[in-house]
């Protein structure tokens, strides 16, 4: 099961913002910790929660959704930019969230 902090920690490797081993602290934690909040509220219309350790309870797949859309938000603020391939699976893996219309909370 993912954390809020492994999906952050996940995200940021996609986009080489974060090298394999190293972890988020500081003021990177509070600012990507808000950034998935943020995502996830736009997406459910509700206001999300997810702490650091919040366990998340989620098929694969929509853990992919979330890791992968979390990353392309998140890009531009560590000055990267997400290759085509991870907005595609994005795209892909959020619209079928919002085929079933899961709630995440």
């Amino acid at each position: 099961m993912a954390t809020g902090q492994s999906v952050i920690e996940r995200s940021l490797r996609l986009i080489n913002a974060l090298g394999t081993g190293e972890s988020v602290t500081g003021q990177m934690q509070t600012d990507t910790l808000e950034a998935l909040n943020d995502m996830l509220e736009s997406w459910t219309g509700t206001a999300s929660a997810i702490a650091w350790a919040t366990t998340l309870t989620l098929p694969v797949s929509y853990e992919d959704a979330v890791v992968y859309n979390l990353a392309v938000r998140l890009a531009p603020e560590f000055n990267r930019e997400a290759p085509p391939t991870i907005q595609a699976i994005a795209v892909e893996r959020l619209a079928a969230i919002r085929a079933v219309k899961l709630a995440l909370t």
